[in-house]
């Protein structure tokens, strides 16, 4: 119990930080019918595993199904100078996470549909586990085609990855696991990629 209240401080004092307020809890969706997941937080402390040895500081990284904001959060505090956008198909959401972010010139919050709207100039994404395996595959070919016009690898940072199949079922990329305590969900690297891969992680 007294480890969880630490968490929670923790988790509370970075929220804080950045304007918010508590940001923890799920969020119930408002377009289950499109294959939107509720809103979960990632807890700050599975970040550094998930971040730490993926983003460098010119990376352009773009947050699909922001919801409240922590990941930003944490990027914005670990990685100040780097390019965010935060992707929410919920207007509502967007809206706040927009006027809380608002002092960040590095901050774009856009709303809409994240297999539409993905940032031209993103090099990485992140997700957990934001919706169904329909979306997912509509997901995958637009950061395909990204990584074909860019002409260089995306990579996509998974946590508690449910439909990865979609991707190791698919030569144009590859897969690697990241490595989190056990307490934590699953993660995944995924890379797009223009060419067939030599290696690939079964599932």
């Amino acid at each position: 119990m007294a480890h969880n209240l630490a968490r929670l401080l923790r988790n509370l004092r970075m929220d804080l930080r950045y304007g918010g307020k508590f940001l923890g809890g799920t969020t119930q969706t408002k377009f289950s019918e499109q294959g939107a997941h509720d809103t979960a937080n990632t807890d700050y402390s599975a970040m550094p595993y998930l971040f730490g040895s993926t983003i460098k500081e010119d990376d352009v990284v773009t947050d699909i199904g922001s919801g409240k904001g922590r990941v930003i959060n944490y990027l914005l505090d670990k990685f100040p100078r780097t390019k965010i956008y935060g992707l929410e198909l919920d207007p509502d959401c967007a809206d706040t996470l927009r006027q809380r972010l608002q002092p960040y010139t590095n901050v774009t919050i856009l709303c809409g549909d994240a297999c539409e709207k993905i940032p031209q100039d993103t090099t990485v994404l992140y997700l957990f586990n934001p919706f169904d395996r329909n979306v997912m595959a509509r997901f995958k070919a637009s950061v395909s085609k990204l990584a074909e016009a860019q002409q260089r690898p995306i990579r996509i940072i998974y946590y508690n990855p449910t439909c990865l199949d979609v991707f190791s079922n698919d030569p144009r990329f590859t897969v690697d696991q990241l490595q989190l305590p056990p307490n934590f969900h699953r993660a995944v690297l995924i890379t797009a990629i223009t060419t067939a891969p030599a290696h690939k992680l079964s599932d």
